[in-house]
């Protein structure tokens, strides 16, 4: 049995409205990375993960209206949607998601910052460990003989500097 061109109109334009909020909520992953730095591991990691929700909530949309059964105009639809929200909407939104995500960080530092001697600790833990993921990561390239300076790279990583005296000069 087919479904009527009026049906196929409204799961048109709702496909549509899928696709400027799978954009809007990408464009929230943009704010964050631009206000927290990230390492290019994690961003990739984000990516993928955005990815995973957007086509479990495309294959949810497309079951919920349209019984199941994906159709070219449903992707479209998407894809124009998308592009019509990056277009128009996305500078705009942009500025205004950084500037309340601001306030929020803001407000979070004022509210946490009595309470930083009790995170210090914590932070020191997270520094040694650090180091010492950099040490079993060296102790793999020896057993291994394969470059890992990518691995190291990715977890911010470095290694300490040499000073060289006057007698190596």
């Amino acid at each position: 049995m087919g479904i009527s061109i009026a049906h196929q109109t409204i799961v048109f334009l709702y496909s549509v409205v899928f696709g400027a909020a799978a954009a809007l909520f990408y464009d929230v992953f943009r704010i964050i990375r631009r206000r927290i730095r990230h390492l290019n591991f994690v961003v990739m990691i984000e990516d993928v993960l955005f990815w995973l929700a957007a086509s479990a909530a495309l294959f949810v949309f497309v079951y919920n209206t349209n019984s199941g059964e994906l159709r070219a105009f449903l992707i479209i639809g998407a894809v124009l949607g998308a592009y019509l929200y990056f277009a128009a909407l996305s500078r705009a939104v942009l500025l205004v998601l950084g500037a309340v995500f601001g306030v929020f960080i803001k407000a979070v530092y004022i509210l946490t910052r009595p309470f930083a001697f009790l995170l210090r600790p914590i932070i020191r833990k997270a520094k040694s460990g650090a180091k010492k993921q950099g040490k079993f990561l060296r102790l793999l390239k020896k057993l291994f003989k394969f470059k890992i300076k990518s691995v190291i790279l990715s977890l911010g990583i470095r290694k300490k500097s040499r000073r060289v005296t006057a007698d190596e000069k």
